[in-house]
């Protein structure tokens, strides 16, 4: 059976959007209004887990259907300890990835427990994350795109996975637990071969911890990116022993241009980025009268998209699709704090128009983004299926 649109889908798909943007708001608001951080146990954070557990969970997920490669890890998981298994699919999968799934088959081989189990991880990574970092009294309707993000996971389970691992080491580097990040971190590697596009960012943390990049630096540091993007791709070409599929991706683009096609893969970061120049000034009045929590959180938050931003060549240059996957939450934090410096501009009347106009011009990019990817990624229908 073929993909096809799905109204009743995609209203399911915004509906688990509202379902997180109404979780990060409940829980930032009790922060704000206490004075004190919130826990990640609380009824908005458990509705949050529980609902998208059982969306998860229960999708109808064979051939053409719950995700274009969600059947190929159904297979896996239930035949990854039988003796010599040679599949190619199984060829495919990143080491820390099979040991996973076979730490955990060892236990069941209900493929909906192993889901709930892989997707619990990714979940609680995102709430634990969000909750760290996101400031209080921004704007929280960017996170109605979280779902979206998530929902690449029913196809992209290890890229996902990957993400969730590097956000908890983010989480620890932050608290100062460097054992613990570093733990995060070697499991984010062994999920999938495209996160070591992320190991340099914590050499790039430590550089800039308490500073912010001027004009000539940012010239500078994407001059190196992009000279080094073309020395890592020229590497990588001559190289035989690399992995077919991404012998292709890192050779794909060596005589493509950005403005081919590139760029509308980038369009979210390239739009947060010009934004955030536009009202980079007001942004850093308003945070300079943050509290001092907050102020740390938005300094984060600001090496962590200054990075991302970074990596749009290199992500388009080595073929590395899923790469703007990485920093997706950081960018809807930063999203919301600039949508907030942006409302500064309005009259109290005209601000929550403005709010309204965000929220749907937010849902509108969600859809656009899912119709231009549900066929390849067999994302529709989504058919809810018990047994």
């Amino acid at each position: 059976m073929e993909a096809y649109w799905s109204t009743s889908s995609m209203v399911l798909y915004i509906i688990m959007g509202l379902v997180s943007m109404s979780a990060v708001s409940y829980v930032k608001k009790r922060e704000y209004n206490q004075g004190i951080i919130q826990g990640i146990i609380n009824r908005a954070t458990v509705a949050w887990i529980l609902i998208w557990e059982f969306v998860t969970v229960f999708r109808k997920v064979d051939y053409g259907f719950g995700g274009s490669d969600a059947i190929q890890y159904v297979l896996y998981f239930k035949d990854c300890l039988k003796p010599n298994l040679h599949t190619l699919y199984a060829e495919h999968l990143d080491v820390g990835f099979q040991l996973l799934t076979k730490f955990i088959r060892y236990f069941t081989s209900d493929y909906r427990i192993y889901f709930a189990l892989i997707y619990g991880i990714i979940i609680v990574a995102y709430i634990v994350f969000i909750n760290e970092f996101t400031p209080t009294n921004i704007y929280y309707e960017p996170m109605i795109l979280i779902f979206f993000v998530y929902l690449r996971g029913f196809t992209s389970v290890r890229t996902n996975l990957s993400v969730g691992f590097l956000l908890l080491a983010l989480v620890a580097l932050y608290r100062n637990k460097r054992i613990w990040s570093c733990i995060w971190l070697i499991l984010c590697l062994g999920m999938h071969i495209v996160s070591f596009l992320v190991v340099p960012f914590f050499a790039f943390y430590f550089l800039y911890k308490n500073k912010r990049l001027k004009t000539w630096q940012w010239i500078t540091l994407y001059a190196a990116v992009l000279v080094g993007a073309r020395i890592v791709q020229n590497f990588l070409s001559k190289m035989t022993s690399l992995r077919g599929a991404y012998a292709y991706y890192a050779t794909a683009n060596m005589n493509t241009s950005f403005f081919d096609n590139g760029w509308k893969i980038a369009f979210g970061q390239l739009l947060l980025l010009a934004f955030f120049f536009i009202f980079q000034k007001r942004i850093n009045e308003n945070v300079s009268n943050y509290n001092e929590l907050n102020r740390k959180r938005y300094q984060y938050i600001y090496l962590m998209c200054v990075y991302d931003f970074l990596m749009i060549p290199v992500n388009f240059i080595l073929g590395i699709w899923r790469g703007y996957e990485y920093f997706y939450i950081p960018r809807m934090i930063l999203w919301g704090i600039v949508l907030k410096n942006i409302s500064y501009y309005l009259t109290p009347r005209s601000r929550k128009i403005f709010r309204i106009v965000s929220l749907t011009l937010f849902i509108i990019w969600m859809i656009f983004r899912v119709y231009n990817t549900y066929e390849d990624s067999l994302l529709m229908p989504y058919i809810f299926e018990i047994f």
